[in-house]
């Protein structure tokens, strides 16, 4: 997780520019098991997004009622369920932001998330993308297959840099530049 040092080097090095609005959509189906705690680490962020959009893709759970809970802390947008991709794209074209994050409803968004990308993304009108490395958690097949998946991965923090390049990557929309900021 972002210490607040770390944080406050990024916001240093990317400068926090003008405020812009974001918004978060969360694509969810059948995820009243997790979706609470996806939406407690976007109210509990160190910039609260400007809204935050919940696409309930057909849920047969009680999803629903979950978000009901929330009131007017979130927007919520019934669909059937078409999956993951037909949420996501109903939820851009609900959101009203300057930028959109996305964030699925089983994981969880660390405290400086928000205010770290929108940072970023305000200091350079040419950059057009910005997202971050995961830690993987939760039941063990999750494990298992990142295990797996991730077993040339180096274990010090120097080497995992090296394989992966920075944590934090930021695109310029010509392609011909890449600016990274770890975070």
């Amino acid at each position: 997780m972002l210490g607040d040092a770390a944080a406050e080097e990024v916001q240093a090095d990317c400068g926090l520019g003008a405020r812009t609005r974001v918004s978060v959509v969360v694509p969810a189906y059948n995820a009243a098991a997790t979706l609470d705690e996806t939406l407690s680490s976007l109210l509990s962020q160190t910039r609260r997004p400007d809204e935050i959009i919940v696409v309930d893709d057909g849920s047969s759970d009680n999803t629903a009622q979950l978000l009901r809970g929330y009131g007017p802390a979130i927007t919520v947008v019934t669909k059937a369920n078409g999956g993951l991709a037909s949420a996501r794209n109903v939820g851009c074209r609900a959101a009203i932001g300057d930028y959109v994050a996305f964030l699925d409803a089983d994981d969880l968004a660390v405290p400086h998330r928000i205010e770290l990308q929108a940072a970023c993304l305000d200091s350079d009108p040419e950059i057009a993308l910005c997202f971050s490395e995961f830690s993987a958690f939760g039941d063990q097949n999750v494990e298992f297959f990142m295990r797996r998946y991730y077993s040339e991965v180096p274990r010090s923090t120097a080497e995992n840099t090296k394989f992966f390049g920075q944590a934090f990557e930021v695109s310029a929309r010509d392609g011909d530049r890449t600016r990274s900021v770890t975070a």
